[in-house]
């Protein structure tokens, strides 16, 4: 049954690849002149209902969020994977970078939560905002707990949280890519060397205003 399920899936994927964004889109989309224009681009690809709803930035990432659940849902509500960790751990290390940011006096950041994670937004939540006991697997609660460390010991800095945290994350991918060997390492360490670019990028503009 499992396999079977397996192929429906891989079938559900593949047929959704027909709506993903063409090289000309994202030209268009990098020469856009500001959100009306972007937003108008995409009005004509498969993304027409998250720009028409969009008005704002925030409500076009949240109606994109709402069309990320419902394929997580249509596709991984019957039967789980042990793949999946490839697919959604990232939002939760963005949901905690997010979370402990709040719990240490930035602003409220709830609106950028993305609930497509393996754990569900409020048990981190009500872990680490309203430090109530729940339900949450140890393997989180030691990384947590960690993360404060790293922040509290490098002079409350945000970015060696982030960095703590994306550490994590990428570890963690790549281990569980090498069970599968083939473009799968490959694929996750592509991940890795974008991340590391970004950084490198956001950095050096950082120096050049200083």
């Amino acid at each position: 049954v499992k396999v079977q399920r397996l192929l429906f899936l891989i079938g559900r994927i593949r047929s959704q690849e027909k709506d993903l964004l063409t090289r000309a889109v994202w030209q268009r989309l990098a020469e856009a002149d500001g959100l009306n224009s972007f937003l108008n681009i995409l009005k004509d690809t498969s993304y027409a209902s998250a720009a028409l709803e969009g008005a704002t930035f925030e409500k076009f990432e949240a109606s994109l969020v709402a069309q990320l659940k419902t394929l997580k849902n249509d596709l991984f509500s019957v039967t789980h994977f042990s793949f999946e960790t490839l697919l959604w751990r990232k939002y939760d290390i963005h949901n905690l970078k997010l979370l402990l940011k709040m719990k240490f006096g930035f602003k409220d950041l709830r609106r950028y939560l993305i609930d497509c994670g393996e754990v569900p937004v409020t048990l981190f939540e009500q872990f680490i905002i309203d430090n109530e006991k729940v339900a949450l697997p140890l393997f989180w609660i030691k990384i947590i707990h960690k993360a404060r460390e790293v922040y509290e010991k490098n002079n409350d800095s945000f970015a060696k949280l982030d960095g703590f945290l994306d550490e994590i994350l990428y570890q963690d991918l790549l281990k569980e890519a090498r069970k599968y060997g083939g473009e799968v390492p490959r694929f996750v360490k592509q991940q890795i060397d974008a991340a590391n670019l970004k950084v490198w990028w956001f950095s050096k503009k950082q120096k050049e205003h200083e």
